[in-house]
């Protein structure tokens, strides 16, 4: 079930990656902007069309309905939030990377993320409202610090602009089943350029991408809503619900009923 469009999101990445590291590495977006703090290790991530690198003191700012994927090398630590919708106009337009080097810049924003983590976490009296005030002074910090810092993520070179337009596209049209030929048509290309393209930019096929996008989205609302198997089938494009069931296994080793069973099991330990 949705939260509050109001409410405040924060997790940590070791707590994200218990429920399961295909929740940062598959394909993936969220309705609200995002703001990932990296306190320690390094890794990449792939948005836009274009793959960044990321360490230590990093914070990588996602505009609402941005696909990205994650690779994160082991003991990585930071913290994710997820503003209020409402919160939409003082954030950043675009994905944006800030590789905050200044000590005291870094311990700063460390500060109000760990005291917004502990009121989302603790739920004292007057939480809500402290919560959201955090996230608006992390939006403040987040304008001062780009003026310095930021660094945004934007296609360059024909190819990326194509795969960059690829992936918007798949989250526009998520539900509507639609193939890799219609996407390459949209983008008034050929699917064999679209292929090809994708395959340079991120190693992967249009195909491949899509699918990804289509079986992360398949396994977040298995795991995280109660909404029947047959409807995530129909609800994603999928002809039938036996078609879904050996794709989302070809993909991911388990069953949909695996799949809800471990995120009923998940939400029950929660």
């Amino acid at each position: 079930m949705e939260l509050d469009s109001t409410e405040v999101r924060v997790a940590t990445l070791q707590s994200l990656m218990k429920k399961g590291l295909w929740r940062l590495t598959s394909p993936h977006s969220s309705p609200r902007a995002r703001l990932y703090w990296i306190t320690k290790g390094a890794g990449r991530f792939t948005a836009c069309g274009v793959t960044k690198g990321f360490g230590q003191h990093t914070a990588v700012f996602l505009p609402a309905r941005t696909m990205c994927s994650f690779e994160l090398s082991p003991h990585v630590f930071g913290t994710r939030i997820d503003f209020p919708f409402d919160l939409g106009p003082q954030l950043p337009e675009d994905t944006t990377v800030l590789r905050i080097s200044e000590s005291r810049h870094q311990g700063e924003l460390t500060q109000v993320i760990d005291q917004l983590y502990t009121e989302v976490r603790d739920h004292t009296p007057g939480w809500y409202a402290a919560a959201r005030s955090y996230a608006h002074l992390i939006s403040v910090q987040l304008q001062r610090l780009e003026a310095t810092y930021g660094q945004q993520v934007r296609a360059v070179g024909s190819s990326q602009r194509i795969v960059e337009g690829y992936t918007a596209l798949i989250e526009d049209h998520l539900t509507t089943g639609l193939s890799v030929s219609d996407y390459a048509q949209k983008l008034g290309i050929t699917p064999t350029h679209l292929t090809r393209v994708c395959r340079e930019v991120c190693g992967k096929t249009a195909s491949h991408l899509l699918h990804e996008r289509v079986i992360a989205e398949a396994r977040r609302m298995l795991e995280d809503t109660d909404v029947p198997i047959r409807q995530i089938a129909e609800d994603l494009g999928f002809g039938s619900a036996a078609y879904f069931t050996r794709a989302f296994g070809q993909r991911t080793g388990m069953t949909p009923s695996a799949a809800r069973a471990h995120g009923l099991r998940e939400r029950r330990a929660a």
